[in-house]
């Protein structure tokens, strides 16, 4: 089971469109990887950084909830086989900051998008947002974004690039998490996945 974090708003979309590969297009230099949908393996990561963003962010309001998704992949596949161009961050290296550093700041509204399909990787303990605000605001230089990209986590990501993956992937579980209580509260995926039939 992989997870993805999102808000209770958008569950009437993902029923109606499914898992759309650009919906983050936008805001593709807000993320490591570039635009794609993102999961991870732990939930309770999941659960903490949507209702953490909630608390910190405009996304919270009365009516708005965070909320959950579990889907079912086998990505082990995809990186083994030749169909997919994938790639795999497994240390906080050199690489892995410069990849997220280049992200950050070039890929703008995705015009810079890079052309894996899945990519595997470490997250960085860091927060990569107020980094490269400090680098724009020439607060810190690029060496000392880069260093401080590099701080480690054991949680790892996926991140799907490729509309065809996307498709692929199965929801097994939905729920969205009352604030007040804490309290998980089931939805039906039911509502999901008859929009997948058609």
């Amino acid at each position: 089971m992989w997870y993805h974090g999102t808000v209770f708003s958008n569950w009437d979309s993902f029923c109606k469109n499914g898992i759309l590969v650009d919906y983050n297009k936008d805001t593709s230099d807000a993320l490591d990887f570039g635009y794609g949908f993102y999961l991870t393996l732990n939930q309770e990561r999941a659960e903490h950084f949507i209702t953490s963003m909630m608390k910190n962010s405009n996304f919270y309001s009365e009516n708005e909830k965070p909320m959950i998704l579990g889907f079912e992949l086998k990505p082990l596949d995809w990186f083994r086989g030749e169909e997919y161009q994938t790639k795999i961050f497994d240390k906080f290296d050199d690489e892995f900051a410069e990849f997220v550093f280049e992200n950050r700041i070039k890929n703008v509204m995705g015009n810079n998008q890079h052309h894996y399909d899945a990519i595997y990787g470490v997250m960085s303990d860091a927060v990569p947002m107020l980094l490269i605000q400090e680098y724009k605001m020439k607060n810190k230089t690029k060496e000392q974004v880069l260093e401080s990209l590099k701080k480690s986590t054991s949680m790892k990501q996926i991140s799907l690039h490729n509309q065809k993956l996307c498709d692929t992937i199965i929801l097994k579980e939905a729920y969205f998490i009352d604030m007040d209580t804490n309290q998980r509260k089931e939805l039906d995926i039911n509502e999901y996945s008859k929009q997948r039939i058609h």
